[in-house]
């Protein structure tokens, strides 16, 4: 039997999820970890500025996923749940922490290279220039509290999301994850000098 044709797709988004069965089963849906990778690859979608509503997303379920009604509600619901409060914590089994970017840095590859859209780092980039804007006019001009607490999560994430690519481009050792690259990869004197490095630059200057 021929393969199904896939939709021609031009956006990020829809091509991650053309990817999800790369990663996790959209035909027999219901194990634990698929619910856990399609959380972790949503958040990294919606962190990485990419943000359709719901019922854009709903209908290209629809096209891609004719017969997994299942994987097709799960996926409805997370999204809306993200789009809704995107620092939500899922009850997620078994625990897992980040997914890497990795997947949604080819992608975005991918479509630079076939319509000359923006590669991750720009992507990520627009992000964090949005969150700092308001970061910045929320902490001079709005007195609230709690706005200034949301302002500067949104700035934070957005640091952190490009330090993730900073690891994409450079490695772990970039970010001071030397945990991550394996004690074999790093001796115990470099580890130590990375660990003064955070020190410095991150204790209280008042």
């Amino acid at each position: 039997m021929a393969e199904r044709e896939r939709p021609r797709s031009t956006e990020l988004w829809e091509r991650l999820l053309e990817v999800f069965d790369e990663h996790l089963n959209v035909v027999v849906w219901g194990h634990p970890l698929d619910r856990a990778l399609a959380i972790r690859h949503l958040q990294n979608l919606h962190r990485v500025g990419e943000r359709p509503d719901y019922e854009e997303l709903k209908a290209y379920l629809d096209k891609l996923w004719p017969h997994a009604q299942a994987a097709r509600r799960a996926v409805r619901n997370i999204w809306r749940t993200i789009l809704d409060d995107p620092y939500h914590r899922f009850r997620v089994k078994p625990r897992r922490g980040d997914v890497s970017l990795a997947t949604l840095d080819r992608l975005a590859t991918q479509l630079a290279r076939e319509y000359g859209s923006p590669p991750l780092e720009w992507r990520v980039l627009d992000v964090l220039a949005d969150a700092y804007e308001r970061f910045a006019r929320v902490t001079i001009d709005d007195p609230d509290f709690e706005a200034y607490l949301s302002a500067r999560r949104d700035l934070t994430t957005a640091m952190h999301t490009l330090g993730r690519v900073r690891e994409l481009r450079h490695g772990y050792q970039s970010t001071g994850n030397w945990f991550v690259a394996g004690p074999d990869q790093v001796p115990r004197e470099k580890a130590a000098r990375w660990r003064a490095l955070q020190r410095r630059y991150t204790q209280r200057v008042y």
